[in-house]
């Protein structure tokens, strides 16, 4: 599909990467590390751009440059961090796909988001 956009100018995608590092057993440099992603998108002739994808305003400015490419597909890699906001969920991928929480975790988790400025 990435070498499909590119070869047909798909300059109208754009695809956001939410990139943390974690996937449900464990980190992806332990698992199935991805290497450089953005030079293999750029290898395949997208345009790429690296943001902070905590940062609404980060977002919005990279979405705006990668629509005003026309020919190009545009790849946006949002760095993030798993459980942003949580102290006990923060890079943890044990909290990837939890099912029940324990009452006093979702409360703390809730009191440390109602303060956060996530």
């Amino acid at each position: 599909a990435i070498m499909f956009a590119n070869k047909y100018h798909q300059g109208n995608l754009i695809n956001i990467v939410d990139y943390n590092g974690q996937q449900i057993g464990g980190t992806t440099a332990t698992i199935m590390p991805l290497g450089e992603l953005a030079g293999k998108y750029l290898h395949f002739g997208w345009t790429v751009q690296t943001v902070d994808g905590h940062s609404l305003s980060a977002l919005i400015k990279a979405i705006k440059i990668a629509k005003a490419s026309t020919i190009y597909p545009a790849a946006i890699i949002a760095k993030t961090v798993m459980g942003k906001g949580i102290s006990f969920m923060e890079n943890d991928y044990h909290y990837h796909d939890v099912k029940k929480l324990p009452i006093s975790l979702y409360l703390q988790a809730k009191d440390e988001l109602s303060r956060s400025s996530y």
